[in-house]
């Protein structure tokens, strides 16, 4: 069980980052430079990230 656990958080942790960098390369994209884009990426994306992040661990954490 251990094992499934750790393979789901770690497909899960792929696809945020795969989030995370796709605003960044719009922002990029649109026209910003890279360190405002990257910083735009970031402000956009981690208010989901953390929420998506806070859901699965408290359930990971509820007792069966």
């Amino acid at each position: 069980m251990p094992v499934l656990v750790a393979g789901v958080l770690f497909v899960l942790t792929m696809d945020y980052q795969a989030f995370l960098v796709s605003r960044m390369h719009g922002a990029h994209k649109n026209g910003l430079d890279t360190r405002t884009a990257v910083l735009q990426g970031f402000g956009q994306a981690s208010p989901v990230v953390i929420a998506t992040a806070t859901a699965t661990t408290t359930a990971s954490a509820a007792p069966p």
